[in-house]
This record gives C-alpha cells, structure tokens and sequence, in this order.
C-alpha cells in the first residue's frame, strides 16, 4: 500500500526529530514528495504506522498519515509521479 507521510515539527529539537523520522521512512521504498511529506510503500495500515512514528516527535508536532490510491495528479514533480507509478506497478 501507499502511504503519504506529512509532518511539521516544532521547537528547537525539530531537526532531530526529523532525523529520527527520516530513519523509518527510509527503511522503506520512499519518494519525498515536499520538505517535509513522503510518500512510502508499506504494508503498514495508516494507523500502524502513524503509531510507530509519533513516538519520534512530540504532542506539539503535527504528524499525518495517509493512504494514496490511484488516479492522481501534479505538475513540476516528474520524479514524484515517476516513483509513483513505480510503487503502483509494482516495481518498486
């Protein structure tokens, strides 16, 4: 499944708290989408892993997770939709 991950971090530990995000993303197929969303293949339900990662950041952080399903669209981010259609295939 596809999921988009979407954060804005607060106070003065924000770049750490990225760091530590940015190692479970990217256990996974991924592709960022913004500075601070990604998209990533996962079996993970959107609950599962909203729980694993807000133990990395704290209750002022905003943290969403999303599921991703096909058609979408967007423009200037031909890699983004290029990783996409490799995730919805199956090739990546």
């Amino acid at each position: 499944m596809i999921r988009l991950v979407i954060y804005d971090l607060k106070g003065d530990a924000a770049r750490e708290k990225e760091e530590r995000l940015h190692e479970v993303i990217k256990n996974h197929h991924w592709c960022r989408v913004a500075r601070s969303a990604y998209v990533l293949k996962t079996s993970a339900t959107p609950k599962e892993l909203y729980e694993k990662l807000k133990l990395l950041v704290e209750p002022e952080d905003i943290l969403l997770v999303f599921s991703i399903n096909e058609p979408w669209s967007g423009q200037r981010a031909e890699h983004v939709l290029y990783c996409l259609e490799l995730m919805f295939s199956g090739k990546l």
